[in-house]
């Protein structure tokens, strides 16, 4: 009675190893698009104009269809949340209509954010200082930009 099989040749094996991890490696087309690098200044999300001071209003736009999550780190690195995808995290306005949403306009005088202070949520006016500030498009803002569709763009403030 046989009780294991043995190939003629080793290389058998090594084909067959081979094949398996190719075969496990290969990612179907469809699944590539999950794979982000950070996309920077590609037209996915751009500010006109991008060099603004207090009182100005300038646009984000947006190409359809985007993230669900928008956030801006100031020149100090302070993050604001604009826009989260989260139960009653909406802040500018209802998610929904976020998602339908190809352009934001934003006054710097005006524009409040919400930031996390000792495990309290604040409002807070966002552009306080001159620099500039990275306005961050996301799927997902809590994970590393590498792991989710990220678009950036950059806002020079002038203030005065």
């Amino acid at each position: 009675m046989r009780v294991g099989w043995r190939p003629r040749c080793p290389c058998v094996f090594l084909a067959l190893a081979v094949s398996t991890l190719l075969a496990c490696a290969t990612v179907p087309d469809a699944d590539l698009s999950r794979t982000y690098p950070e996309q920077v200044s590609d037209g996915a999300l751009r500010a006109v104009p991008a060099l603004v001071r207090s009182g100005d209003t300038f646009s984000l736009v947006m190409k359809m269809p985007h993230p669900g999550e928008l956030a801006v780190e100031t020149p100090a690195g302070t993050w604001y949340y604009l826009q989260s995808n989260e139960p009653g995290g909406a802040f500018l306005m209802a998610q929904d209509e976020f998602m339908r949403t190809d352009e934001l306009r934003i006054n710097t005088a005006r524009l409040c954010g919400v930031r996390w202070l000792n495990g309290v949520k604040t409002t807070e006016r966002v552009f306080r200082t001159a620099g500039k500030y990275t306005f961050h498009l996301a799927e997902n803002l809590e994970t590393e930009f590498e792991n989710t569709l990220h678009f950036s763009v950059v806002v020079e403030y002038l203030a005065q």
